[in-house]
């Protein structure tokens, strides 16, 4: 078993060696649970949350053994490295990796507790009443891609948030076990960075304008690329989603219907055709029927609700 332990927190070793054994009995609340768990427990009075990672399959057991860093330890050293570059991030405490036979078995990561909320809410929301939130979120991402950082997973659900004493407001990654570091972030590498956030598209204009005014960029191109972007990645995300949530009998049939009579409607056949109407009708009541509580960003809402 490796075990990395920052300086500062060696005095909780004792408790971090506990946990491979403990973790599953540990008192505490679970926050998360998926293929990873997330648990938070206090340790010595310190309020820490243990990130149990799922064990991968053989083939990846081998690649994280002589390969790649465990994503244990790279989230370990990420926090570290974005907090040497002045963004913040939970304080990491430790990482534990276990194997068996050389090859990886079960990892664990351990950062402070923050009393935060995720940005999930906002990114869907609108902006009036939030533009004092909203700048000092755009300022944020502006300060981490110009430090060259890339989180590769940089989700509503990964940025936590929280005012300052100082009125402003501060946000943290979290989960970053996939991330860059010193590469430069032009136009296309931020627009492609800041896809998976907005499910509101007032919201991803907004981030977007203020975005390039502060760089000095084209406004009207940097939106048009950002909401092209956005909406391409919640258009696939949309029928992943409504495949592997939806508990409509045969729904990835159904989704293949839909998608078979869109693109026959759009590609080959003329707007006023009779077949083409009769197309549409077909798609929008498989939407409504089926989809439509999966389209967060609403990217055919508007075709087929308000028409």
């Amino acid at each position: 078993m490796k075990i990395i332990i920052n300086p500062k927190y060696e005095y909780l070793r004792e408790d971090i060696l506990q946990i491979p054994e403990e973790f599953d009995k540990q008192p505490g609340e679970i926050i998360y649970e998926a293929r990873n768990i997330l648990r938070v427990v206090e340790l010595k009075g310190i309020k820490v949350v243990i990130k149990s990672f799922h064990q991968p399959k053989f083939f990846n057991r081998i690649i994280y053994s002589f390969i790649r860093k465990s994503k244990a330890l790279r989230s370990y050293l990420f926090s570290e490295k974005l907090l040497e570059y002045n963004i913040p991030a939970p304080t990491p405490i430790a990482c534990i990796i276990q194997s068996r036979g050389g090859l990886l078995t079960n990892s664990y990561y351990i950062n402070k507790y923050e009393e935060a909320e995720t940005v999930r809410e906002l990114m869907g929301g609108t902006v009036k009443g939030n533009e004092e939130i909203l700048n000092d979120f755009t300022d944020f991402l502006i300060h981490t891609h110009y430090q060259g950082i890339l989180h590769l997973d940089l989700s509503p659900g990964n940025i936590l948030f929280k005012k300052g004493p100082n009125g402003k407001y501060k946000f943290l990654l979290i989960d970053v076990n996939r991330m860059k570091l010193d590469t430069y972030v032009g136009m296309k590498k931020a627009s492609y960075n800041l896809r998976r956030l907005c499910t509101s598209s007032e919201i991803s204009g907004y981030i977007a304008r203020r975005y390039a005014q502060h760089k000095g960029w084209n406004i009207v191109k940097m939106e048009k690329l950002v909401q092209h972007d956005s909406d391409h990645f919640f258009k696939k995300f949309f029928f992943h989603r409504a495949a592997t949530r939806s508990k409509a009998p045969h729904i990835r049939l159904i989704i293949l219907r839909f998608r078979f009579f869109l693109f026959i409607r759009i590609h080959f056949l003329s707007v006023d055709s009779k077949l083409s109407a009769t197309l549409y009708h077909k798609e929008a009541s498989i939407y409504i029927n089926y989809l439509k509580d999966y389209d967060f960003r609403k990217i055919f809402y508007a075709s087929y609700i308000t028409k």
